[in-house]
């Protein structure tokens, strides 16, 4: 309970704290990092925070975030707080972005096995969008367990790459299973929701960030048409 009141305050905290906010400017280009658990994409969004080019993309629709608003959750009361998270996490230059994993996405704009039409016209505003996926999906599932059961999503320090060496026991076989089944099927649904809507994301694995993250940001940066800044990211 302790981990999940902390990560909670931590994951809230993000969204909301002012230090965090930038003057307010006009948004003229919007990009959405469309991703999963366990990908990299923090990765990601750490590195064009910190360009100062990307404004703050953050998950703003994470769950901790919206159980701060009014509710029940109105499609009124998300549009007038997505607003509000443009008009604070803006870039000078007109730059906005964000992140949604799919579990994020369906919550808000999915009803039975469609994408509502709120759903289509907020994935159609954005004028870029990457698409954040893993190959190795084991791997993924085994990752996703043991940050929910440490409470250790990621680390800005370098030390504590490979610090996670927990021992897996047979009894976690079945929990493995069930993050197995979620990271297939969010990764399945994501695609199919990128072919019916004709979205052109740039594709993005964690294998490769991992492989070479200067030249995949470098990338990145090109693709939203950011200048080619060597940027860094806070997570390691």
């Amino acid at each position: 309970m302790q981990n999940a009141a902390k990560r909670e305050a931590v994951a809230t905290t993000r969204a909301f704290d002012p230090a965090l906010d930038l003057p307010r400017a006009t948004v003229k280009f919007r990009y959405l990092i469309m991703s999963q658990h366990r990908t990299g994409s923090s990765l990601i969004c750490s590195a064009l925070k910190n360009s100062g080019v990307a404004g703050i993309p953050l998950e703003y629709f994470h769950a901790d975030h919206l159980s701060r608003l009014t509710q029940p959750l109105t499609a009124a009361i998300v549009a007038d707080y997505y607003r509000d998270v443009q008009g604070r996490r803006t870039s000078p230059n007109g730059v906005f972005g964000m992140k949604v994993h799919f579990d994020q996405f369906r919550r808000l704009f999915v009803s039975g096995n469609s994408v509502t039409q709120s759903g289509i016209r907020f994935l159609t505003s954005f004028d870029r969008t990457l698409l954040v996926s893993r190959n190795d999906k084991i791997a993924q599932a085994i990752s996703h367990m043991l940050a929910e059961r440490t409470a250790v999503w990621n680390s800005g320090r370098r030390r504590d790459e490979g610090s996670q060496s927990l021992k897996l026991e047979r009894t976690d076989l079945p929990v493995i299973l069930r993050y197995l089944s979620a990271a297939v099927a969010d990764h399945h649904a994501w695609e199919r929701i990128v072919a019916a809507l004709s979205l052109k994301p740039m594709i993005v694995t964690y294998e490769e960030l991992v492989r070479s993250p200067d030249s995949e940001l470098r990338r990145i940066m090109e693709h939203l048409g950011l200048p080619p800044l060597k940027i860094a990211p806070s997570t390691v």
